[in-house]
């Protein structure tokens, strides 16, 4: 069984932008020695011609052909001129729920009663699994402010957060932060000093402190690492395999990140790329279905999945 715990399907409100487009993949595929999926390189054309299911269509064949069973799609608001209304996610899971299951995001340049609201109606009223926050992704509005996961006007989402089980999603690499100390473990152990049991996802691995988010696992066990691409020939990337082998099994997840990978090639990767075939189960499953607190009978089954189930 394989869980896929960050992808962008071209479904509704994710169709076009950037991450479509014709480049931003290309660039980010040769970046980390991958490949663009055949249904990214064919978007442009289609969604010029208002053809949008037909390249929704296809990427749940590459889905199937990648062998994941199920995934988890985020939302997305301050970057890249593609905010995603929580609505499109909720739909998208309603419509597919035995292949999607969804985290809703918010931006920190609305008013926070309103990104509160959020999270209460589609997380803790609805059925979406966490939030997504980009805290210093904000190139695409001209007035904001990037900032760190330690500013304390995030505070009342984590405490809200907190309190209901919600997962706070960060996009958490160097370069999505005024300067690579974004990413760095000590921002984390600022909001956990008040608030102890939330859960964090940390897309794209903390990267490039992979030493250092491997040491912090050792005392806080509420913190998924997600590598992504980030786990595909960057800087330091053996660090995460080392991590997943032996000290920290059981605090990394998959991830394919598609349209800016190949689903495929990033499955193959990672069954490939040095993990212990005894640990194979924990980052492509176990640990995911753990944290986000999946039901196994709603999720499709592959009878020829590269990872045994025993979920």
């Amino acid at each position: 069984m394989i869980i896929d715990t960050r992808i962008r399907p071209p479904y509704k409100g994710f169709a076009g932008g950037s991450n479509f487009s014709k480049d931003k993949p290309a660039k980010w595929a040769g970046m980390f020695g991958g490949k663009v999926a055949e249904s990214v390189k064919r978007a442009p054309e289609y969604f010029e011609k208002g053809q949008h299911e037909v390249i929704f269509q296809e990427s749940l064949k590459e889905m199937d052909e990648a062998r994941i069973d199920f995934a988890f799609v985020p939302g997305r608001k301050g970057q890249d001129k593609v905010w995603i209304d929580n609505q499109d996610v909720v739909d998208l899971c309603n419509e597919y729920p035995d292949r999607f299951a969804g985290i809703a995001s918010v931006c920190h340049e609305d008013p926070m009663d309103y990104n509160l609201e959020q999270i209460t109606k589609f997380c803790i009223n609805g059925p979406l699994y966490g939030v997504s926050i980009e805290t210093g992704l904000v190139a695409d509005i001209p007035t904001a402010t990037p900032r760190f996961v330690d500013d304390p006007m995030f505070w009342p989402i984590y405490e809200l957060c907190e309190k209901h089980d919600v997962i706070v999603s960060f996009t958490h690499n160097g370069p999505a932060y005024p300067d690579t100390s974004g990413s760095d473990p000590v921002r984390l152990k600022h909001i956990y000093s008040d608030f102890p049991k939330l859960k964090t996802l940390l897309v794209h691995g903390s990267w490039p402190h992979v030493n250092e988010i491997a040491a912090y696992l050792f005392v806080n066990k509420n913190v998924m690492v997600q590598p992504d691409f980030y786990m595909m020939h960057a800087a330091g990337w053996q660090g995460y395999v080392d991590s997943i082998n032996y000290m920290n099994p059981e605090n990394y997840v998959f991830s394919s990140s598609y349209p800016l990978a190949d689903m495929k090639t990033m499955v193959e990767y990672y069954l490939n790329c040095g993990i212990k075939e005894e640990r194979l189960p924990n980052i492509f499953y176990k640990n995911a279905a753990k944290f986000f607190g999946i039901d196994a009978e709603k999720v499709k089954r592959f009878p020829n999945s590269p990872i045994k189930d025993e979920f």
